[in-house]
């Protein structure tokens, strides 16, 4: 081996550093069969000697990349030249160049060609195409290009079989994974470590996290696969991602024993699982232990512990690590921009505007798209003269597009005093701007009309929609048509219903509420219920409101047996109930004076953590005290007390009618005594906001009411 070494020196000098490579390796092979080594050089000779080929080959198979002219004459030689013929090499060549331009509609061409001459095309070519097919967005044509390659029956290429893992995994469907995976072992296709890896990455996106496992340990009783930073990754990082942190660390540890290098991104990952369970002290340990492995903590990291730091309310903590990124990484204005996306989702002003001071430091030119997240975040925190500088700046600057229009008109509409006049003079200045106001500016505003009770401007915004030529969406109807609800004109909003069916536009849940509400205050039961039948068949889960509404119209009707048929079918369904249908319930059934029911449906309320509004409370007292049901009167006494509600007009009539009981049982008097003097001192927090309009004077006089009665008993 000297030998060699000198020669190869010697070489160098006069020769040329790539004539004596060739040399030495031809020498370096005359050596090792004189004198055969032992069985472990020799593995390390046969690992090395490889590697060589395949490098070799990559040279050669590279080269220079074609231009688009080059690939068009090269494809137009091989179509007209009877003689042109094109070796592997060259045909892999042509086709990595047609896939780095992106034409995709050059590659029938050359398979054509070579179909009209008898030869069949190389696996390189048919993994080029699929390549180029991936690129463009078109997976549907990668698997038609597959099914191409299965009936020429050329044999697999490791780029071909790379490519088509990427493809199935890319799908999320597990069954196409198996698939592909099953047709290799039929082929008795044997994966190396970089394809392996890609079937591994392929059964975790398709959701299958068990399957990936399983196809490790039988990939570890096998000899000649031997895992790599990149497979612990792929394994860890899935764990972590499931909460199996002991998995994660237990594999860990097991490649650091097998002297395997750690990869950056199994470095990430812990740090993205530390940081987010809040544990910054190993996270931050962990990024230590990243640094003295030779890797600088990247953009993703970063951001892990931002972000993390800003839930906890660390704001500190949150900023020195968002300028030790920008110290350590240049940020651009498209990173700025979804690094603000992130803090306005934590609804945190203090460090929404720091960052948007540090842009402004930066000299970032600021987007679009990042004007309307500042006017967007600024408006959710009640901020509309910040938002409007904000608007301001971007229409200077030529930035406002329709969507920066309609973010500024959702902040105005938004605030607790909505200015419409200023949504409407908005609208102008896009027309004047040479920005025409889109269907989603109609519909923000008609949406905010809806909710403030605008019939008639919301009527009259959706005809102007209609007018420019704009076509109204499902959303937009049922926006009008509630607006038409809430303004008590249910007539009206039967009207668009009609018109919506008339123009062949489905109807969505919410629609189908509204629909059936509006048949319901208008008396057209039977048309309610057949809108209730379409939605089931057209296999749209009814919502409760649809239940309520029919509920609420029946008990007006005096209908009872009917109400009870359409809770029994709610609860029967799949439907979750609300307030709202549990509130039906009870009034009908305390007006039928069905005790036992309602103490039913209460229990029913908590399955669902929902809680008996007061009024019910009072109106139970009430009718447990014409029963003399005393011990459930004082039952009912404690979800007062827990409920803190205030003494009322209805407790004190409650206290009267059972006066006479309670002057014959002194022991029951005491009992309901104490416990008036525990609601009377407790603080009436909870039901001061619901009662804020209520006159001072009313509950002192009521709160003086019991104590009289219970004196009277005594």
């Amino acid at each position: 081996m000297r030998i060699c070494l000198l020669l190869e020196a010697r070489l160098r000098l006069l020769r040329g550093a790539d004539f004596s490579r060739r040399f030495y390796r031809r020498e370096r092979d005359k050596d090792f069969r004189r004198n055969p080594p032992s069985s472990v050089d020799r593995r390390e000779f046969e690992v090395l000697r490889k590697e060589e080929l395949i490098q070799a080959h990559k040279i050669k198979s590279r080269g220079r990349l074609l231009g688009m002219k080059e690939a068009t004459e090269e494809i137009r030689r091989l179509k007209d030249s009877g003689e042109q013929m094109l070796t592997e090499i060259e045909m892999k060549r042509l086709g990595l160049s047609l896939a780095g331009h992106g034409a995709i509609e050059r590659f029938p061409e050359i398979f054509e060609a070579l179909e009209a001459r008898n030869l069949k095309p190389t696996a390189d070519l048919y993994a080029c195409f699929m390549k180029a097919c991936l690129a463009a967005g078109a997976p549907a044509e990668v698997l038609t290009v597959f099914q191409d390659f299965k009936q020429a029956r050329v044999p697999y290429s490791k780029p071909l079989i790379d490519t088509l893992l990427k493809v199935f995994g890319a799908t999320n469907d597990l069954e196409e994974v198996e698939s592909l995976h099953n047709e290799l072992q039929n082929k008795s296709v044997r994966l190396d470590r970089g394809s392996t890896n890609i079937l591994l990455k392929a059964y975790v996106r398709a959701g299958s996290i068990e399957r990936c496992l399983e196809e490790y340990h039988k990939l570890q009783g096998q000899s000649s696969f031997i895992p790599n930073s990149e497979t612990y990754s792929i394994l860890i990082s899935e764990h972590l991602a499931l909460g199996n942190r002991d998995e994660a660390e237990n594999l860990l540890h097991e490649q650091r024993i097998k002297n395997i290098g750690v990869h950056y991104n199994t470095f990430s990952a812990f740090v993205r699982y530390y940081a987010s369970s809040q544990q910054f002290y190993l996270a931050e340990k962990t990024i230590k232990s990243m640094r003295e492995s030779g890797f600088e903590p990247r953009k993703d990291v970063y951001h892990h512990m931002i972000v993390s730091h800003s839930r906890c309310g660390n704001l500190q903590q949150a900023m020195t690590w968002f300028h030790g990124m920008k110290s350590a990484h240049e940020l651009s204005s498209a990173e700025y921009s979804i690094l603000l996306s992130l803090v306005a989702k934590m609804r945190n002003l203090r460090l929404f505007i720091a960052m948007i001071n540090s842009i402004e430091e930066e000299n970032i030119e600021k987007s679009g798209y990042m004007y309307a997240t500042m006017i967007r975040t600024f408006s959710r925190a009640r901020r509309l003269d910040l938002a409007a500088e904000a608007f301001e700046e971007m229409r200077q600057r030529k930035l406002a597009d329709s969507a920066g229009y309609n973010v500024f008109i959702d902040a105005v509409c938004t605030q607790e005093t909505p200015d419409f006049a200023r949504a409407r003079g908005l609208m102008t200045d896009m027309v004047d701007q040479g920005v025409p106001p889109t269907s989603t500016t109609y519909g923000t505003v008609i949406h905010h009309l809806s909710r403030r009770g605008h019939s008639e401007a919301a009527v009259q915004m959706f005809e102007e929609m209609i007018t420019r030529g704009l076509p109204p969406t499902v959303i937009t109807y049922t926006q009008v048509m509630r607006a038409l609800i809430r303004g008590d004109e249910p007539l009206k909003a039967i009207a668009y219903w009609e018109r919506m069916k008339r123009k062949g536009i489905k109807p969505n849940a919410i629609t189908y509420v509204i629909g059936i509400a509006a048949h319901c205050r208008a008396g057209e039961l039977d048309t309610a219920y057949q809108i209730l039948a379409d939605q089931i068949a057209a296999n749209i889960t009814p919502l409760s409101g649809c239940f309520h509404a029919l509920m609420q119209a029946e008990t007006k009707r005096g209908n009872m047996e009917k109400t009870m048929d359409l809770y029994k079918r709610l609860m029967e369904s799949n439907v979750e109930p609300n307030l709202a249908i549990f509130e039906v319930m009870l009034r009908m059934l305390l007006r039928l004076g069905e005790v036992g029911e309602v103490e039913l449906l209460f229990e029913t309320m908590k399955k669902f953590e929902l809680r008996p509004p007061k009024w019910a409370l009072i109106m139970l007292f009430k009718r447990l005290a014409l029963d003399a049901e005393l011990p459930k009167m004082l039952g009912t006494l404690d979800m007062f007390i827990e409920r803190r509600i205030p003494i009322s007009a209805g407790i004190n009539h409650g206290m009267k009618l059972i006066s006479f009981e309670l002057s014959q049982d002194k022991e029951m008097a005491n009992e309901f005594r104490q416990k008036l003097q525990v609601l009377q001192s407790n603080p009436q927090e909870s039901s001061q906001k619901g009662h804020r309009s209520q006159r001072t004077s009313r509950p002192r006089q009521l709160e003086v009411g019991p104590a009289q009665h219970m004196n009277q008993a005594s």
